[in-house]
């Protein structure tokens, strides 16, 4: 019935079942979408070229045609729908995201405000005020989002920047 539809179309037919399509990413549901607005160009073509031969007359070749068409329109409408419902999904995680990043902002700035603190004071004794207590010690390391202390008796203490409260020297 359908020869005279390029092998491309017939293949992107046999490879879009409902299973086939269960569980495709955006950017397959974009490919999918696309190719079956060539497969209903191809159908379209075909259908206008029968009218023209007066093949019209056989009417089982164009109602299989017309029926083909509406089969393809309702998988478009179908691919469609899930389309926008993952660009909502991913709209809301794209605003989750900002929001997140709005939130720790100033977390992040401050950690690493405190960070530059401690690398002018690296070799110094100084004391942290934690919610734990105070640690005094020198001032032996300051990595990326900790420091560390070695206390009077020989003690390596590692804390996290983010449970510093104030340090002094």
């Amino acid at each position: 019935m359908l020869n005279d539809v390029s092998p491309h179309v017939r293949l992107c037919r046999a490879r879009v079942g409902k299973k086939a399509s269960h569980r495709l990413t955006h950017r397959q549901l974009k490919r999918l979408l696309k190719a079956h607005h060539v497969r209903m160009a191809a159908l379209i073509k075909l259908l206008a070229r029968e009218l023209a031969q007066g093949h019209g007359r056989d009417y089982g070749r164009v109602r299989d045609l017309l029926a083909e068409i509406a089969r393809v329109n309702r998988r478009i409408s179908v691919l469609a729908s899930r389309i926008r419902v993952l660009e909502e999904r991913l709209d809301l995680a794209h605003r989750r995201i900002d929001q997140l990043g709005a939130a720790i902002a100033p977390v992040i700035g401050d950690i690493q405000g405190m960070r530059r603190i401690f690398l002018n004071l690296q070799g110094s004794v100084i004391t942290v005020i934690t919610d734990a207590g105070p640690v005094t010690g020198t001032l032996t390391l300051v990595g990326t989002d900790v420091i560390q202390l070695m206390e009077a008796d020989g003690d390596i203490v590692l804390i996290p920047l983010s449970q510093v409260n104030s340090a002094t020297t």
